[in-house]
């Protein structure tokens, strides 16, 4: 069992090191293992990363990585599990490295066509995701909308933040069509300040903006 505990942590440093040699963000790297895009990542999508990683993974070893991200035992991950988990894993230094060689082996975890996947058209999400919003600042003034109450509406952890989740229910009033990248390209939009949370003076300034 220790074998196996210290094999899942060397390939939870390899997942984290690979999202930074190919400069993927934690909220991109959620999104590309939820493939049902139901906004939580189960224990089949979860594993199908990690086999990639490492593909010597058990069924068994699997489970216990998930569980370390499964920290309400929902049987799901959402985003907030996913990311403060990341931010725990503690990866190698690289002058541990003997060679340039052994450490890009570490961290060979994306496919190319993998990679490609995330590389998506960046002019085609910017379409959608502007649509959306703009269709979000149309149905505010012309129902003259409080965005206050608008945004404790879908902040439903009450938390004074609308993570990924709460603001993917709110943007998908607006396109129920859009994809995954599209919701990401709007998100971004909205958080300034680039921690993965909308607060409310970055809702009320995209809004009015």
């Amino acid at each position: 069992m220790q074998a196996a505990d210290q094999h899942v942590t060397e390939v939870l440093q390899k997942l984290k090191l690979a999202m930074k040699h190919y400069n993927i963000s934690t909220i991109d790297g959620y999104f590309k293992m939820d493939k049902d895009n139901n906004f939580v990542v189960s224990v089949s999508e979860f594993g199908e990363t990690l086999k990639q990683v490492d593909p010597t993974l058990t069924a068994y070893e699997i489970q216990l990585a998930f569980d370390r991200f499964d920290t309400n035992k929902s049987g799901t991950l959402d985003y907030s599990e996913f990311s403060s988990n990341m931010d725990k894993i503690q990866i190698p230094d690289t002058k541990t490295y003997t060679t340039k060689e052994q450490l890009q082996e570490s961290q060979q975890n994306v496919s190319k066509a993998e990679l490609e996947k995330l590389q998506n058209d960046q002019a085609a999400l910017q379409t959608a995701a502007d649509r959306a919003i703009s269709k979000l600042k149309q149905a505010v003034a012309y129902y003259n909308i409080n965005l206050y109450d608008l945004f404790r509406k879908y902040d439903s952890t009450r938390d004074g933040v609308l993570d990924i989740n709460e603001f993917a229910r709110l943007i998908l009033q607006m396109e129920p069509n859009l994809e995954i990248t599209d919701i990401l390209a709007a998100f971004g939009k909205f958080d300034s300040d680039q921690n993965y949370t909308i607060s409310i003076s970055e809702f009320q300034d995209a809004i009015k903006n």
